[in-house]
């Protein structure tokens, strides 16, 4: 069986992108939230209408965020290091 020219134009195949399970742009990384931010969103909680679950809930864990940031990172490491 044979096969025409014409089913390639003229012979010429086109090049195949490769395909790949990775996305093709790099993820924008999120901004680091402004200092303010948790300030700013425990306002906004305690004007809530559910502000006596919310907030004690937002104490603690910002409580608890900010304990285990002091463990993980230290400045005096990060100097040592430069």
């Amino acid at each position: 069986m044979a096969v025409g020219i014409g089913a390639y134009r003229g012979g010429k195949t086109r090049l195949e992108v490769a395909m790949s399970a990775q996305p093709d742009h790099a993820p924008v990384p999120s901004a680091p939230l402004a200092p303010t931010a948790a300030a700013q969103l425990l306002a906004q909680l305690r004007v809530s209408p559910r502000a006596e679950v919310w907030v004690p809930a937002f104490e603690q864990d910002w409580t608890r965020a900010l304990e285990d940031s002091r463990h993980s990172y230290s400045v005096s490491d990060q100097l040592r290091e430069t």
